[in-house]
């Protein structure tokens, strides 16, 4: 297991830039579209830029409780 230390800490690294450069993109479509949707809905300025906010913060909370449940192993209850 010590010769593939590093090759590991290489593919750890990829998948981690992978998934936070998957996780950048698909909040910044979501936040063009939110905000598209907001003002076509009567919404704008600080509003309509807000909306997208209050949307996908509640989706990265989310995401972010997974990843420690995974990280920390928490049983099923």
């Amino acid at each position: 297991m010590q010769g593939l230390r590093t090759p590991r800490a290489i593919a750890l690294g990829g998948i981690t830039l992978l998934v936070v450069s998957a996780a950048v993109a698909s909040f910044a479509e979501s936040y063009r579209a939110l905000m598209i949707w907001a003002m076509t809905h009567g919404l704008h300025g600080l509003w309509a830029g807000m909306f997208p906010v209050q949307v996908d913060s509640f989706i990265a909370v989310g995401e972010l409780a997974l990843f420690v449940a995974l990280a920390d192993q928490w049983t099923t209850r």
